[in-house]
């Protein structure tokens, strides 16, 4: 714990390349170095970007290599990394802006399975993170005094210390605590909402955890610290009274949910959803002690360390991501679980699929979705209205009318390598330039137009789709393919367009994703998760409202055919009047549900 509270301290303090080279040597007992080491052996593409590379300090063969860069930017960051492995396999990579204020600790983890892909794991450093996360993960990176550890040794602890699966269970633990002390102080306080005690605790927590997303977006009045920082205006001297809770949490919900500006002396805060914190009847009359609130900021929210931008399979922060939303739904499910011959996993259906497998599924379905749909020649799929694939070796014979069973055979498998290719690239803003001159040689800019709206038209239905981990992965899978094609077709200055990620994210959200879950709570968490994703990428002032929903994910039983708890039967034979009928009904639907949105 003392080591823990001097790398605290050093972190804070952490504004310069000795500050790094000290933490390491002085508390940690790596040995100091200081190499400066040479900048020719980058890409012309990192040209003026990287100011100066070092190895701070080592032991063995382990280094710790420090790079400045003039802006911190993940698409850089994994480049350089890999060309400094090639030389350094063992090492911790530590990047900084040119001020030395915002700093990246990277740890390199190989993917177990046969691919081996490389898996970047970091912790942020900087004035307005919440550091204790980061000292006690950093604390484990110490070399004992009484032993020499070999490299393989000291980068197996360092991919123990980095690993987020811990803190996430961490995290989970105090959530659970919290949780069930607001539990008995709603039961306490408020006796006739005693049976509803457990819904509304969690429907506080999980609107407060949203809060302290959105606020590190700077979207509280501009204040990243908004609520512990009210909280110490006299609410932490009267914890007895129930103050915090009706003059500020209360106050904030419904600042966001109503589009006139009410209780101004709370700072500028945006409107952004009616049903995001629409306020129940119930809840002015809620009491909740203060110093419920400053348990609740002392124990779990001001404890660990808030992101905004959702980790990917091979790229992940150590902190508190928009997934927790959903692990929290479902792991509080069995928490609470009390008959002991119940079992409420299954009784709800609720699974959480750990994040690998979600982008493993997402991946494979968007494939083949695509695979399937990119060449259809005449007489073969009978489909002329999606991509034609001309590639120079097979132009000729795509034209012909009619192919036989080997033409066929070919070019599947062409197109099949070729777009297993593509979802093996790196991301658009970090690809090297070897995948780039891949990327546009093998789709032509007409192509990759085309394969963008192929992707557009796919429609993506979770029918248990539980906190939304599908749907979410989903649209992370299908942005990324899209800004790869985009690369191609419109060039580099339209991925990097302000709000480029926010408005594809959006149109994906409004023409492509839907959900159905049969619990209510699943529903709620799916919408936060999706308004979640959306909020990670918008930048500038005007924020605007985020769309509504209700027509995306919806609660209801997908065994049956209801509408307003009706039977339907929508699979009418064509022709008929009443066929006709309803289907004027349905386009009638779908238009006040694009105005709805």
């Amino acid at each position: 714990m003392e080591l823990q509270e001097s790398v605290l301290t050093r972190l804070k303090n952490l504004n310069s390349h000795d500050d790094a080279a000290k933490l390491f040597s002085t508390l940690l007992n790596y040995d100091y170095s200081a190499q400066n080491l040479s900048l020719k052996r980058f890409p012309t593409s990192l040209d003026g970007r990287i100011k100066q590379l070092q190895i701070l300090a080592g032991h063995d063969d382990f280094k710790v290599l420090h790079c400045e860069v003039d802006q911190l930017l993940l698409g850089i960051e994994r480049p350089i990394i890999n060309n400094l492995l090639r030389d350094h396999p063992y090492s911790l990579f530590l990047f900084s802006d040119s001020l030395k204020q915002q700093w990246h600790f990277i740890n390199v983890k190989y993917d177990e399975d046969e691919s081996r892909r490389k898996i970047f794991r970091r912790i942020v450093i900087g004035p307005d993170e919440r550091l204790h996360t980061a000292a006690q993960r950093i604390a484990m990176l110490e070399v004992p005094d009484a032993r020499k550890l070999s490299p393989l040794e000291l980068q197996q602890r360092h991919d123990e210390a980095f690993d987020v699966e811990a803190v996430t269970k961490d995290f989970f633990k105090s959530f659970v605590t919290i949780f069930h002390l607001l539990q008995d102080e709603i039961d306490e306080l408020n006796p006739r909402y005693v049976e509803k005690s457990a819904e509304f605790s969690q429907m506080l927590l999980n609107r407060i955890m949203f809060l302290y997303f959105i606020q590190k977006k700077g979207w509280l009045n501009g204040n990243k610290n908004y609520l512990s920082e009210h909280f110490k205006k006299g609410f932490h001297t009267q914890p007895e009274k129930q103050t915090f809770y009706t003059d500020v949490v209360l106050r904030v919900f419904q600042r966001l949910a109503l589009s006139e500006p009410m209780y101004k002396e709370l700072g500028d805060i945006p409107f952004l959803n009616g049903g995001l914190f629409e306020i129940n009847d119930w809840e002015p009359m809620l009491k909740v002690r203060n110093k419920m609130f400053g348990r609740m900021f002392k124990d779990l929210f001001e404890h660990y360390n808030f992101t905004v931008r959702e980790d990917t399979a091979m790229d992940m922060e150590v902190a508190i991501d928009p997934e927790m939303l959903g692990k929290v739904f479902e792991n509080l499910i069995l928490t609470l679980e009390k008959d002991p011959k119940t079992d409420l996993r299954k009784a709800t259906g609720s699974y959480y699929t750990p994040r690998i497998i979600v982008h493993f599924m997402c991946q494979q379905s968007l494939k083949e979705y695509l695979i399937e749909n990119a060449y259809y020649p005449e007489g073969f799929g009978l489909r002329k209205d999606v991509l034609q694939f001309t590639n120079s070796a097979y132009e000729k014979t795509t034209k012909q009318a009619t192919l036989d069973v080997p033409q066929q055979d070919v070019l599947k498998k062409q197109i099949r390598e070729k777009i297993e290719k593509l979802f093996t690239l790196n991301p658009a803003s970090q690809l090297t330039e070897e995948e780039l001159t891949w990327l546009r040689s093998s789709f032509t800019s007409q192509e990759a137009e085309q394969m963008k709206h192929l992707v557009l038209q796919c429609r993506v239905c979770d029918p248990a789709v539980g906190s939304g981990a599908f749907v979410v992965g989903m649209l992370h899978e299908m942005l990324a393919v899209i800004k790869l094609f985009d690369l191609v077709f419109k060039g580099t200055k339209e991925i990097q367009l302000k709000n480029y990620d926010y408005q594809l994210k959006r149109k994906i959200i409004e023409n492509c994703l839907y959900g159905v879950d049969i619990q209510e709570q699943a529903v709620r968490i799916c919408e936060l998760r999706l308004w979640l994703s959306l909020v990670v990428d918008y930048e500038g002032k005007d924020i605007p409202p985020l769309p509504n929903l209700s027509y995306r994910i919806r609660r209801g039983n997908s065994l049956i055919d209801q509408l307003f708890g009706y039977n339907v039967n929508l699979n009418l034979k064509q022709g008929t009047a009443r066929a006709e009928k309803i289907k004027q009904l349905v386009d009638s639907i779908q238009a006040d549900k694009h105005a709805y949105f």
